[in-house]
C-alpha cells in the first residue's frame, strides 16, 4: 500500500509541475509575443464547464485526490459527483484482449469517423494507398 501512496504522490507532482510549466514551455519554444499569442487563442478550455467528476479508481490516495477535487469545483461553482472506475480496459489493451470496444488501426491506416453506431473507424491513408475500389 505504500507503494502506491508513493506513485500517486509522484503523479499528483508531476501532473501540477507539467501544467504550470506549460506558459514557460511556450515562451521557451515560440517566443513571448508568440506564446502569449497561442494563450490567447486557446483561452480557457474549462471556460464553459459546469461539472466536474471524480473518477475513482481504488488508490489509497482516492480520498486526498477527491478532496482536490471537490474544493476545485466549489472554488469554481461547478456541480461535482463521484463515479467509480474500472480498470478493464486498460487490462484489456495491456493483455490484447482486442475486441469489441478497441479499435486496432494497422500501419498505413487512419482513425476516422464511421457515422454510425460505431462512431469511428480505421480507413486507408489517403496518401498510403493508389486510387481505387480497394481505398475509400
Amino acid at each position: 500500500m505504500k507503494i502506491k501512496l508513493i506513485a500517486c504522490e509522484i503523479l499528483t507532482r508531476e501532473v501540477c509541475r507539467l501544467l504550470a510549466d506549460c506558459p514557460h514551455r511556450c515562451v521557451a519554444r515560440y517566443g513571448e509575443e508568440n506564446a502569449d499569442y497561442i494563450m490567447e487563442t486557446l483561452g480557457n478550455p474549462t471556460a464553459h464547464y459546469e461539472r466536474l467528476t471524480y473518477i475513482r479508481m481504488g488508490f489509497d490516495c482516492d480520498a486526498d485526490f477527491c478532496k482536490h477535487a471537490r474544493k476545485q469545483a466549489d472554488e469554481k461553482d461547478w456541480a461535482f459527483d463521484v463515479l467509480d472506475g474500472s480498470w478493464t480496459l486498460l487490462r484489456r489493451l495491456i493483455t490484447g484482449e482486442w475486441g469489441d470496444g478497441i479499435l486496432v488501426t494497422p500501419p498505413g491506416q487512419e482513425i476516422a469517423a464511421s457515422y454510425d453506431p460505431s462512431v469511428i473507424c480505421s480507413r486507408h491513408r489517403p496518401d498510403q494507398c493508389s486510387p481505387g475500389p480497394a481505398c475509400p
